[in-house]
């Protein structure tokens, strides 16, 4: 499982990573016009794509201690979860930090 965690990472930063290299060697113009636009936005995309599939990828490759299960990341990352059991953010006292009471 670290080895699809760590293709994921590849695939979705390597095509910026790249982009910004070259970019600084004046292989790639630094001003986005013509096809470069759609191409830099595509790279920001994957790169945030990473960030958005990471709890999946590697959230199933970890056993649950009762935290957050595997079938219910999606909800707990969308906040559901939490506002019912006052996990983070707002608790039912209006404060943000409950454990600094």
């Amino acid at each position: 499982m670290l080895v699809a965690v760590v293709v994921l990472l590849i695939i979705c930063w390597a095509p910026i990573l790249i982009s910004n290299v070259l970019t600084s060697f004046d292989v790639l113009d630094r001003l986005n016009y013509g096809y470069l636009k759609p191409m830099r936005t595509a790279f920001h995309l994957l790169s945030y794509f990473n960030s958005c599939i990471n709890p999946a990828s590697t959230g199933s490759s970890v056993p649950t201690s009762g935290a957050v299960s595997r079938l219910r990341w999606p909800l707990f990352c969308a906040g559901s979860d939490r506002k019912s059991k006052g996990i983070g953010g707002l608790s039912r006292t209006g404060t943000t930090f409950d454990q600094l009471r």
